[in-house]
């Protein structure tokens, strides 16, 4: 699953978006919500999403301050700044955080698709290549030099579960034959 928190002040504003976000993708969890700036910042720290959705005016902290603030510690990999103004400070902080998108209010379901869309093929592509690091540490600890396969096995693995394999599981025995391989999970 994909963590999502989402941030706002308006409580309206928040179920809808909200709504909005677990309409879209199945693999999408919100896992909290917070109506100010501090409070989202505690739970980001904590929860470590993968993505935060976040207005740019709340009480405690801004938008731009609690982004800040998270990456400075890697809270949270991807950040959607939303907002009802469209001033280019705004947008040019946005920028300078690496925030994947700034979405104006009121916010559309088709707009939040894209993005989600968007945000789900890249979170997909950061853990294929993590599991792919699990796999070559696995070969190295292994002492395995040289592996034939006729498709790349992580992403024969990743195609086949289709989600996110945890670090406790681990690719035992890869490649019993050309075509078979299997898994023993602790």
């Amino acid at each position: 699953m994909i963590r999502v928190i989402v941030a706002d002040d308006q409580p309206l504003i928040l179920d809808n978006i909200v709504s909005k976000i677990k309409s879209i993708h199945s693999e999408i969890e919100i896992i909290a919500t917070a109506t100010d700036g501090i409070h989202a910042y505690e739970l980001i720290s904590t929860l470590k999403p993968d993505i935060v959705f976040t207005d740019i005016r709340m009480p405690g902290l801004d938008g731009i301050e609690l982004i800040r603030r998270c990456r400075a510690e890697n809270a949270a990999k991807y950040f959607v700044l939303i907002s009802g103004y469209q001033k280019f400070e705004y947008a040019r902080q946005a920028l300078q955080l690496n925030v994947v998108e700034y979405l104006l209010k009121p916010i559309t379901l088709h707009s939040i698709s894209e993005i989600i869309q968007k945000l789900v093929e890249k979170i997909q592509i950061d853990n294929s290549k993590t599991l792919n690091d699990i796999f070559r540490n696995l070969l190295i600890s292994e002492n395995i030099s040289e592996l034939t396969l006729p498709i790349k096995p992580i992403s024969f693995i990743y195609f086949f579960i289709g989600k996110i394999l945890s670090t406790r599981t681990l690719i035992v025995e890869c490649c019993l034959s050309k075509y078979h391989c299997s898994f023993i999970s602790y």
